[in-house]
């Protein structure tokens, strides 16, 4: 199950303090955590500044183990100098959100280049192992009625599949369906 690093509100309505944690991303905001790394009061103090206290070791352990940061844990952990500026966490501008579309767009464009070449390359295979398939049939049926037809003379004289002998033909006798009544 994917680690998510996040801020979990607690404290009261206009006095709220967040509390970073690594929790796992399927669980609700505010459940249990698998580890506390930090707490974060977004209001001033006395000396005029917001207060953050974090383990910066276990923070860095969760983020080597592969934990995402939210967005907003980003930004705090980007304020703290424990990841820097511009990290694979930050979230990205619209003009590297642009760019990443356009070399997606590239990448799955060359992809399906390739994939239509090797599949028509497999169509073209496909089809000349069929046409000689078919061809090898009719030699071996061929190569199969001569054999039988020296060995046996009486088979030989099976008609071929649709096709009817002359007995059949000159004694059509046609049964009477059976009337509903």
């Amino acid at each position: 199950m994917t680690m998510r690093i996040r801020l979990a509100m607690h404290g009261h309505r206009n006095r709220r303090i967040f509390h970073l944690v690594a929790v796992h991303s399927h669980k609700r905001r505010n459940a249990q955590p698998t580890e506390l790394l930090g707490i974060y009061d977004p209001h001033l103090n006395d000396q005029g500044r917001k207060p953050v206290e974090w383990a910066v070791d276990r923070i860095r352990y969760w983020l080597s183990v592969g934990a995402q940061p939210t967005k907003s844990a980003v930004k705090l952990l980007e304020v703290g100098n424990i990841i820097p500026p511009n990290s694979h966490w930050h979230p990205a501008s619209h003009a590297q959100k642009q760019e990443r579309r356009q070399l997606v767009e590239k990448e799955r464009e060359e992809w399906t280049r390739r994939h239509a070449t090797k599949q028509a390359e497999q169509d073209a295979a496909s089809q000349a192992t069929t046409q000689t398939t078919d061809a090898d049939k009719t030699v071996l049926l061929a190569t199969l009625r001569q054999r039988l037809a020296q060995e046996k003379p009486e088979v030989a004289e099976i008609p071929k599949a649709g096709e009817k002998n002359a007995e059949q033909l000159s004694s059509s006798d046609p049964t009477p369906l059976p009337q509903a009544q």
